[in-house]
């Protein structure tokens, strides 16, 4: 008797590890005896794996926007400082810059 408890345990644990996974078999599903549990769970398993994928996904996309947002002003004056870098052959800095101390002034926030 106990074994055919644990079978039928892993039986649901594998169709739901299926299901989770897109495959859904219900060619059977009529010619179980409790039929309408099994569509109503059928249903309701197929409507939570969307809200946690859904989830899932605006977890991520929201964790690489604040990443981004997060690094956009030090990318943003790194891209000024390679400009500047490429320029500085063009401009004779001893005649543009003769009585300044500095050419770029920084401040802390």
């Amino acid at each position: 008797m106990k074994s055919t408890g644990i079978k039928q345990f892993v039986d649901s644990a594998i169709s739901s590890y299926f299901i989770v996974l897109g495959k859904f078999s219900y060619d059977n599903y009529s010619s179980s005896p409790n039929i309408y549990s099994v569509w109503i769970t059928l249903i309701l398993a197929t409507f939570m794996n969307c809200v946690v994928f859904m989830n899932m996904l605006i977890a991520i996309m929201g964790q690489t926007f604040k990443d981004v947002n997060e690094a956009s002003e030090e990318t943003g004056l790194f891209e000024q400082v390679n400009l500047i870098e490429d320029f500085v052959g063009l401009v004779n800095l001893k005649t543009q810059f003769n009585k300044c101390r500095y050419i770029i002034k920084i401040e802390l926030m």
